[in-house]
């Protein structure tokens, strides 16, 4: 093949190419030219003849050639991979899908590579503007996720996508049609997305048709079971659909068959195949009817074997699930150690019940060395994504002075926070801080209507709370007819201070 004594000729070296392409198969000669070229002490000069003279339709053959050593042969060499980065950079100069691989390589510092965040964001750039359409897909995935330093920004994502799926890019299409239904830097389009889903699904991506089916499934205005259902068998039966299409599909199709057309068994076996596809959510879904023992027998032990699979294949919900029953003693034996793992992977997979429930164990050094100041800082994460009841614990820790003295309107901030992200019960902590000007100003018509808000569903607290101030008449006037009211109300929930008073 080659000799390490005395290269080729121009001419030579691309004949004899194109000749064991010819008996090899076009990516057997290349990989065992590659091959040649990196034993060789100098491969530059050899490749740059063997490239110059070559038809653009060899090269993707040579970048298969090139990656192939990174995703199968593991460990490499410093010099082998210094080799791979200029084969791949020389090759990027003729052939753009080369010069993105370079680009990402750039990005996250791979094959021994020095990390150059701006080097390969401004060839990803490049790549785009002059009309490339995998880079103009992956710079919209870029503004999309906020990756290697570039702020979020859904209209420039939106942007590229549409760039990329004018020239048909499936997956460009794809994300368009998530942009329009979604609201993703364009305005909500049902009709469009249905027509770009389509479009990506005709052009062979065959997971648009499972959210064509998630669309007709789950949008009220289009709703439609039997078309929804219609597209995600069309995934599952074609042959030519992969794992995941088919697995994504089936999840979809479960929820149909049980809720829909009330064909439990049909529906679990979809979850089941689902699952055994390596569909996280499928397992994790597994993990609760089991749990659950409404449409099956419980049974605990296939519901943990379930919700283990789910963690194993990275689902930070089944983690929270498995570290709440491991906690509490759920049909299991209480482990602190075990519960405070599990929350621990899930808040650093970014679940906010996970990293409540994380907190939590570090606030209470349950399963874990105690930890008040980490606490804090999980719940925050917790908080920012909306989860009320990391506000309510931010604001009890702030209330009872857990890291020093009480800060009351730390605690009322929270409270507050809690009550807008759903958490109704916190209405009376809300209404405390007003009608008794604790962490706020004293508002006493705000508090006692938020008293009354909480009564009305049901809060004990606030029934005690609203009866004691009704007949003591200390801050409003007295009224004995409301004060015994509320405490019967409180009385008949078996409330000890109703009881007692």
């Amino acid at each position: 093949m080659l000799s390490t004594q005395d290269p080729f000729e121009v001419s030579e070296a691309a004949q004899l190419y194109r000749y064991n392409v010819k008996n090899l198969g076009a990516q057997e000669a290349t990989n065992a030219w590659l091959d040649g070229f990196l034993n060789q002490p100098n491969n530059g000069p050899l490749f740059d003849l063997l490239l110059d003279n070559l038809n653009d339709e060899y090269f993707s053959y040579w970048r298969n050639a090139i990656n192939r050593y990174n995703t199968t042969f593991g460990l490499i060499t410093p010099l082998v991979n210094q080799k791979l980065t200029y084969l791949l950079q020389r090759l990027g100069e003729r052939y753009p899908r080369a010069k993105l691989d370079y680009a990402h390589i750039l990005l996250k510092g791979g094959w021994n590579n020095q990390q150059d965040s701006d080097a390969g964001l401004a060839i990803i750039a490049q790549l785009a503007e002059q009309g490339y359409a995998s880079a103009q897909l992956d710079y919209g995935i870029l503004y999309t996720f906020s990756h290697f330093g570039l702020a979020k920004d859904r209209d420039k994502a939106f942007y590229w996508y549409q760039q990329a799926a004018d020239q048909g890019d499936p997956n460009a299409l794809y994300n368009v049609a998530l942009a329009y239904r979604f609201a993703r830097g364009v305005s909500r389009d049902l009709s469009q997305a249905i027509e770009y889903f389509q479009k990506s699904m005709d052009a062979g991506f065959h997971l648009a048709g499972c959210r064509l089916g998630d669309l007709y499934a789950d949008e009220v205005e289009i709703r439609n079971y039997d078309l929804a259902t219609q597209f995600y068998k069309q995934v599952i039966d074609d042959p030519e659909s992969n794992a995941n299409e088919v697995a994504s599909c089936a999840y979809g199709l479960a929820f149909i068959e049980i809720d829909h057309y009330q064909d439990i068994a049909q529906g679990i076996n979809r979850f089941k195949q689902a699952a055994s596809l390596g569909d996280k959510d499928a397992m994790f879904e597994l993990g609760i009817i089991y749990r659950e023992g409404e449409l099956v027998e419980k049974s605990i032990s296939q519901s943990i074997e379930y919700y283990v699979q789910a963690v194993n294949h990275g689902s930070f919900r089944a983690a929270a699930n498995l570290g709440y029953m491991y906690e509490h003693g759920e049909s299991v034996a209480v482990d602190y150690e075990k519960a405070a793992s599990f929350y621990q992977f899930s808040a650093n997979g970014g679940n906010s019940t996970g990293q409540n429930n994380y907190a939590t164990s570090l606030r209470y050094g349950n399963g874990v060395e105690k930890d008040l100041k980490a606490a804090v800082e999980w719940y925050q994460k917790s908080v920012s994504q909306r989860n009320g009841y990391a506000a309510e614990n931010l604001a009890d820790i702030y209330y009872f002075g857990e890291l020093g003295e009480s800060d009351y309107k730390q605690a009322c901030d929270y409270y507050e926070k809690a009550v807008e992200f759903g958490v109704e019960h916190v209405l009376y902590d809300v209404g405390y801080c007003y009608f008794y000007g604790e962490g706020r100003e004293q508002n006493i018509d705000k508090g006692l209507k938020l008293f009354e808000q909480s009564a009305a569903k049901n809060n004990q607290n606030a029934l005690v709370e609203l009866g004691y101030i009704y007949a003591s008449g200390e801050v409003v006037a007295a009224d004995p007819q409301k004060s015994e009211s509320y405490y019967i109300i409180a009385y008949a929930m078996q409330n000890p201070d109703a009881l007692s008073d």
